[in-house]
């Protein structure tokens, strides 16, 4: 629905539950109780009593005044994830939103809408500011990003396809901009590049193996019977199924620590990117609404309003910030292991890999240029979600700072995948020089590289050699992303995979035929059909 526009329809049932919390709430509502947001200000306004016409016009003014972001825009599938958690969020039927409002969601997911999101300027409790971005679109205001990927404008957008803009109602507005959605959606959608980033580092770490004619029993099956962990099992294999077919004699000396640990960190990565896939699954579908509304026909006043926290992604952030954390270990030993390479004392070959030593330097420069990255990278580690503003004159006194804990991830995927890229280009220039055959896997990867970028024979600017490197290691995890990886990353991605998938079933991200909320009472059954 997301990111390859399956279409759906919402279920009878749902609406019905959906429709009748909203007949409720609006009669509590006549009861003339407070509600934040609806009879009352937001945030420090809160204290203010609204006037009947401040009411009506509140929902529209509520997605008006709050898109402050700045910034290049969010990925596309941002947009959309955002609107479908609000759908699957609304359906519960403790929003106490319209029908027409769930249907005008799933109209505009179908028609492939996908709202513009600045990427900055995000500093406030739960996501208000980046959910006004989106949900503006829906009352034909904003920005969206058309199918060539350009930007226009949500009122083009609705006349180009025949459909009148949005009229929000009592507390929708407030509704559309509560809880967690565009954080989640950002999160899935980097935990995908980095799921793919981690696949390449296995295969660069497994050429460094080659090139270094490290010994092989630190990822056999023996050395991961004695580590419980599951990730660290799946990485061995994968490793070894890239080393099939190897002909590399290997040095009878133990390698540098950062060739024997690389299972146990890269199974550290693969571990934080199931649990912020699972985090953020369970955050789409949490219901952060304030106040939600729970309704109750033997009630005389019909239901009861109820404040919550659940805005709040905590745990959303802590694994995010995991994430983070666990990739710059990866490029910690991808550097590291780049410059055991250049030592002749580890690998046997000439020193700093140079074709005439003393008159050519060698590969040392391409080690200081990953040294200046892998600072960049370091930096990286350090936890932003403690960093929290105080806003609303003291109302809005807690942050997760999700955001920018989000734009670090993006940040380190990103690093991560160029440090790898000159750990790639020295373990290669290895190869070549060892003149031995290597796992099947390595060769396939080794000869894409040497498609495009010729073999080293001595000095010369590798500024240029580095950027096609580094392009060619985009595309790998584009085409992994896409779900069109070739062989060269098939066998340590389909390992990594397998280690993934009974968390995967266990918390019901493989099931593509219905969304759920959850089994909770109230929380909503299935809500859809795909239809296409």
């Amino acid at each position: 629905m997301v990111y390859e526009g399956t279409a759906f329809e919402l279920s009878s049932e749902a609406l019905e539950t959906v429709e009748s919390s909203r007949q409720a709430l609006l009669r509590h509502l006549e009861t003339g109780v407070i509600c934040y947001g609806v009879t009352t200000g937001m945030g420090a306004m809160s204290q203010l009593d609204l006037t009947t016409e401040q009411r009506a016009a509140l929902p529209r003014h509520t997605l008006l005044g709050r898109a402050s972001g700045t910034g290049p825009p969010l990925p596309a599938a941002v947009g959309r994830g955002a609107l479908l958690a609000k759908l699957v969020q609304f359906v519960g039927g403790r929003s106490g939103v319209s029908a027409d409002l769930c249907v005008t969601l799933a109209d505009r997911l179908n028609r492939g809408m996908t709202p513009m999101i600045p990427s900055r300027g995000f500093g406030m409790a739960g996501e208000i500011i980046p959910l006004a971005h989106v949900m503006q679109t829906l009352i034909g205001e904003g920005r969206v990003i058309r199918s060539g990927g350009d930007i226009g404008t949500a009122r083009q957008w609705h006349l180009d396809h025949g459909v009148e803009p949005y009229d929000p109602g009592v507390k929708e507005g407030l509704s559309l901009i509560s809880g967690t959605a565009v954080g989640p959606a950002l999160a899935w959608d980097h935990a995908r590049r980095a799921g793919a980033v981690l696949d390449l580092a296995g295969l660069v770490a497994v050429s460094s193996v080659e090139a270094a004619a490290a010994p092989v029993d630190a990822y056999s099956v023996d050395a991961a019977s004695l580590n419980p962990d599951p990730f660290v099992a799946a990485v061995c294999e994968a490793f070894r199924a890239v080393l099939s077919g190897s002909e590399v004699r290997r040095r009878q000396r133990q390698a540098p620590v950062s060739f024997r640990v690389t299972p146990q960190v890269h199974a550290v990565a693969l571990g934080a990117i199931q649990a912020v896939r699972v985090t953020a699954l369970a955050d789409m579908r949490c219901n952060g609404d304030n106040p939600a509304f729970f309704s109750d026909s033997d009630s005389p006043v019909f239901g009861r309003l109820v404040n919550s926290g659940n805005f709040h992604g905590a745990a959303l952030a802590s694994a995010v910030e995991n994430l983070s954390r666990a990739l710059v270990h990866v490029g910690i030993l991808s550097e590291k292991r780049l410059y055991r390479l250049l030592d002749e004392r580890a690998t046997g070959l000439a020193r700093q890999l140079a074709a005439d030593p003393g008159l050519d330097a060698g590969l040392v420069t391409v080690h200081k240029a990953a040294s200046a990255y892998g600072a960049s990278l370091r930096m990286l580690a350090a936890s932003v979600s403690v960093m929290q503003p105080d806003s609303s004159f003291g109302q809005e006194d807690a942050a997760t700072m999700i955001f920018a804990s989000l734009e670090r991830l993006g940040e380190a995927v990103s690093l991560l995948s160029i440090i790898l890229a000159h750990e790639a280009y020295v373990a290669a220039v290895a190869i070549d020089q060892r003149g031995e055959v290597p796992g099947d896997g390595v060769a396939a990867f080794h000869s894409r590289l040497r498609t495009r970028i010729p073999p080293y024979s001595g000095d010369r600017p590798y500024g240029t050699d580095l950027d096609l490197l580094i392009e060619i290691i985009d595309e790998l995890v584009t085409e992994i992303v896409d779900g069109k990886g070739s062989e060269i990353v098939d066998q340590i991605g389909e390992g990594n995979r397998s280690a993934c998938r009974e968390v995967d079933e266990r918390c019901g991200l493989n099931d593509t035929k219905r969304m759920s909320v959850s089994t909770t009472p109230g929380s909503g059954a299935a809500i859809a059909r795909v239809t296409r």
